[in-house]
């Protein structure tokens, strides 16, 4: 079992850094954005949510690796008051699991994607001899050259709507995955569709088991519940 804790105070420092850091490299270069990043980072994915509003997901963790838990994260969506998006605050968990993370001013994007993925980076500095930086670089690498983009219809709400299907898979090549070998061959799947509220509707994070066809080292799923 991998072990690991952060005090709030120094994972809120690391979750404000790591995010900043995401938006940086979304900001950049977006003429030349690959269809993951346009999808993800370049789509306004509030415009089908009223204000105010709230939006829920269910969160699941599963296998060997870590001690399993259910949790949620809600969405508090408020006009903006420093442009044309929305106000976001984001409660991560419930109870004791409960992170703190940066409210989002003026969003046009879903932030419970920088949620999932910085909480899953930092997460990975705590249980493994890497770095977040290095997880997050190769994250970023992955979205730009080498996510598996595909359309596809999934039910939603006793109906069938189409969005896309985007799987990255980070450090299967990377040449320090020794430093995490456990975790080195994870992969990262999110469905979208304009018909889930706030665009996201689906985000999981999957390790394999060390045979072929055993429990699942680690399986993390978010996954869009509600609407308030």
């Amino acid at each position: 079992m991998l072990s690991g804790h952060r005090t709030g105070r120094l994972f809120t420092h690391l979750a404000c850094l790591v995010l900043g850091l995401f938006l940086v490299g979304a900001a950049q270069g977006a003429e030349e954005f690959s269809r993951a990043n346009q999808l993800l980072f370049k789509t306004a994915h509030l415009d089908n949510l009223d204000t105010p509003e709230t939006i829920v997901y269910s969160f699941s963790r599963q296998g060997s690796l870590e001690e399993d838990f259910s949790d949620e994260v809600r969405l508090d969506i408020a006009e903006s008051s420093k442009g044309d998006g929305k106000r976001v605050e984001i409660q991560l968990f419930t109870g004791e699991r409960e992170r703190p993370f940066p409210a989002s001013p003026n969003s046009d994007g879903n932030p419970a994607l920088m949620a999932f993925l910085q909480r899953d980076v930092v997460e990975m500095e705590e249980q493994t001899d890497g770095s977040w930086r290095h997880f997050q670089k190769y994250i970023k690498l992955a979205f730009a050259n080498s996510a598996e983009v595909k359309e596809t219809r999934f039910d939603f709400n006793g109906q069938q709507v189409e969005g896309w299907r985007i799987r990255i898979q980070p450090y299967i090549e990377d040449p320090h995955r020794d430093k995490f070998e456990e975790l080195a061959e994870k992969s990262y799947e999110f469905l979208l569709s304009p018909s889930v509220p706030g665009y996201i509707y689906k985000m999981r994070a999957f390790v394999p088991g060390k045979e072929q066809g055993g429990e699942p080292r680690l399986v993390e799923t978010m996954q869009f519940q509600s609407r308030q």
